[in-house]
């Protein structure tokens, strides 16, 4: 699995990084964390969209608690949502996503990451 370094811009103008594992393909994005026991601090798993969609993201088999943050084809957070463990409800996306970001539960307020926050890929 691919890991990436991204950034994401927050209220305070702060570039926060975050570890990413990238889901890209069906098979990793059907898995995604669900055989993870513990995602330290600014680690997340990237899933990439094969097209800009809603989303629909099922909890069920991660043991995790998580900030789901969903970003649009701008690379800004358009929405952020709490998985819970084990939850039989999905976490929809209010909006068509071409990525979500699953990171540990609290990280987006610890951190001030919100709704219009800046995604970045590559910082040069």
């Amino acid at each position: 699995m691919n890991v990436m370094q991204i950034y994401i811009k927050n209220k305070r103008f702060q570039y926060i990084p975050i570890k990413t594992y990238v889901a890209n393909t069906q098979s990793l994005r059907s898995t995604g964390l669900s055989t993870t026991m513990y995602l330290p601090p600014l680690t997340g798993m990237l899933f990439v969209m094969p097209t800009i969609m809603p989303v629909n993201v099922t909890m069920r088999k991660t043991s995790l608690y998580l900030d789901i943050i969903f970003i649009d084809e701008n690379d800004t957070v358009c929405g952020i949502k709490s998985g819970m463990p084990y939850a039989q409800e999905f976490v929809h996306s209010d909006y068509p996503v071409r990525y979500f970001l699953e990171v540990p539960m609290l990280t987006c307020q610890e951190n001030l990451i919100d709704v219009g926050s800046k995604v970045y890929f590559n910082i040069n």
